[in-house]
């Protein structure tokens, strides 16, 4: 599942790194952020949540593994 924009204002009160850490719990998979600082917050906060939590890492590791296979179903993989 791909996000709606993450960092619309409907939702600029809750902190960024909480944001991503709920849309992946919620079931998400790939996140869509328009500002840099809030990817950098929230990148940060979901590997030190991953690094504290091997569920969560778990998590991590599913939605990276949908979102690769959809790309090579798509035929997108290899990248570059």
């Amino acid at each position: 599942m791909l996000s709606d924009a993450l960092g619309a204002t409907a939702v600029a009160s809750i902190p960024p790194g909480q944001r991503a850490i709920d849309y992946l719990e919620a079931g998400g998979d790939m996140i869509v952020v328009n500002r840099t600082p809030d990817a950098v917050a929230m990148a940060e906060a979901l590997v030190a949540k991953a690094n504290d939590d091997p569920a969560f890492a778990r998590r991590i590791d599913q939605s990276v593994l949908r979102v690769l296979r959809e790309k090579e179903r798509l035929g997108l993989l290899p990248c570059g």
